[in-house]
């Protein structure tokens, strides 16, 4: 009998043995629910429960094939934390910063104020509103919306212009304001237009164009408007009256020829005017000269006596005839 349970026994560790070769974990497993079997038939009250079978660090198939395909297990969050993947909110708010905008704290004004752009020369500037793309001002001339990028740099910098939050601006005003139907747009161009009258220019081909489809002439304001006395005078005392800009802008295509010290202007303004002056032989300011759709001169008046006043300037321009 002894020798036969000896013999037994050597049987079954061969046995484990060679399991454990053969797949380690089985075997480990095996000997584990053994022993729980084995603890659930003589130790009292102990657990047979499939929780307690479970070996440490034993992972089902279903969950390793799901760890496996790199699925990603839920996060808790807290409060104030946030689910956005990729870091997706903290683009979208650099973006928003990147094109915010905030006017600027005290509307810039100076007395006199003339601003310069490409296309025109505006007197006497007040701003009504600043706005990221443009500005609304009042002139000698009437009230204008322009665009604060045609603007010289240092007063872009009085307005916080940002070309991000401009071009920001300009989009959500076309979203506002959508362009019209291409149809409407064939419409529109198929119908008679009428003849565009220009009240100030700085820019002589495009007056000289006007000039020739209605047969107004031309008046050219040759001037330096910020460093010439009489020319400054002349500013004050004529153009800036309700009397010369009533009769100019009834009869001319008043196109400014500016000549400043200080303030900016581009190179092709610059180019354009020296050619004028050259074309008109004008060598002193303020020169006025009148010249018809031909760009054949029709007269001329050069320097101001101060205090003449408009009605002596508008006389000297009747004289000059059609």
């Amino acid at each position: 009998m002894r020798w036969f349970l000896l013999i037994l026994f050597l049987c079954v560790a061969a046995v484990f043995a060679y399991g454990f070769v053969r797949d380690p974990n089985g075997c480990a497993k095996l000997g584990a629910d053994l022993k729980t079997d084995l603890a659930a038939i003589y130790v009292p009250g102990a657990s047979a429960s499939p929780e307690a079978n479970t070996v440490a660090g034993d992972v089902p198939a279903t969950a390793a094939s799901q760890a496996g395909a790199g699925d990603t297990a839920p996060v808790a969050t807290g409060v104030g934390a946030s689910a956005t993947p990729g870091g997706t909110a903290a683009t979208t708010a650099g973006a928003a910063s990147s094109a915010a905008w905030n006017p600027p704290a005290v509307i810039p004004a100076q007395p006199n104020w003339v601003w310069t752009t490409p296309d025109r020369v505006y007197r006497d500037v007040t701003i009504e509103k600043v706005e990221a793309d443009c500005v609304t001002i009042h002139h000698a001339d009437g009230r204008s919306v322009v665009a604060i990028w045609t603007l010289p740099a240092e007063i872009q910098k009085e307005l916080n212009y940002d070309p991000v939050a401009a071009a920001a601006a300009g989009t959500q005003r076309e979203k506002d304001n959508p362009a019209p139907a291409p149809e409407t747009i064939a419409e529109e161009k198929a119908a008679p237009q009428p003849a565009v009258l220009l009240g100030e220019t700085t820019d002589y081909a495009r007056a000289l164009s006007v000039s020739k489809s209605t047969g107004r002439p031309m008046l050219l304001h040759f001037t330096g408007s910020d460093w010439c006395p009489y020319c400054q005078k002349m500013d004050a005392e004529v153009f800036s009256t309700a009397d010369f800009n009533r009769y100019v802008s009834a009869n001319y295509i008043l196109v400014t020829l500016d000549f400043p010290h200080q303030t900016p202007m581009s190179d092709d303004l610059k180019q354009q005017n020296a050619s004028l002056a050259q074309k008109y032989r004008v060598s002193g300011f303020p020169t006025l000269v009148v010249v018809n759709s031909e760009e054949k001169e029709l007269g001329r008046t050069s320097g101001y006596n101060p205090g003449s006043g408009p009605a002596t300037v508008i006389d000297q321009l009747r004289s000059f005839g059609p």
